[in-house]
């Protein structure tokens, strides 16, 4: 991509875009969290490809917004972990300890209990907790499937030295197996795999 490929006028027109794609964002934001967003006038630069860095935003979460008409192509938002995680303490309701925060399925299983339970005639609590888990589910890591959690015990037989496991190894094998899967797999689901995998 050129430097000159943008008149002046063009890249204040992208710029008004992002502000307008950003205030929308805030406004979204701030409704969410209960809490005032405020945001800064976007400064637009053209780069080549090769030139383009994101290494002082990592590690970052990225959302895409795509245009649905009147233009072609997409925005890219680009978070700060550290922005994340105070969206996601304002949501929590307090801070939120480094190894909660890598793994919030917890609070995404209580927020589905209370979506659960709660009347049906109760849309402000439904509508509440489907906002949440909407946050929610964009910072939990995807779930090991089960021949992914599969592959991870064999791994853990070979490494201990075991073909043939029984009831005997087991405390030996969720001792090597469980820090291996903290936060990627659900636990009884973990259980249930090995208890099948034992002679």
């Amino acid at each position: 991509m050129k430097k000159e490929l943008f008149s002046p006028m063009e890249i204040d027109a992208i710029g008004e875009m992002m502000n307008i794609s950003l205030g929308s964002s805030a406004t979204a934001v701030s409704n969410l969290l209960d809490q005032r967003v405020d945001i800064t006038t976007p400064e637009v630069t053209v780069v080549e490809v090769e030139d383009f860095s994101i290494g002082n935003l990592e590690p970052a979460m990225g959302v895409e917004i795509k245009y649905v008409e009147g233009l072609e192509g997409s925005n890219i938002m680009l978070l700060r972990r550290s922005d994340i995680k105070v969206i996601v303490d304002i949501l929590m309701g307090g801070e939120t300890p480094e190894e909660e925060f890598e793994v919030v399925k917890k609070e995404i299983k209580q927020t589905k209990e209370t979506m659960d339970l709660a009347p049906a005639d109760r849309t402000d609590i439904i509508d509440q907790c489907k906002a949440r888990l909407a946050v929610l589910s964009e910072f939990a890591p995807e779930e090991m499937s089960e021949d992914a959690i599969r592959a991870v015990i064999q791994e853990v037989l070979t490494g201990l030295g075991i073909e043939k496991p029984t009831g005997k190894d087991k405390g030996k094998i969720m001792k090597e197996l469980m820090p291996k899967v903290k936060g990627k797999a659900d636990g009884s689901l973990v259980n249930k795999i090995v208890g099948e995998m034992l002679a």
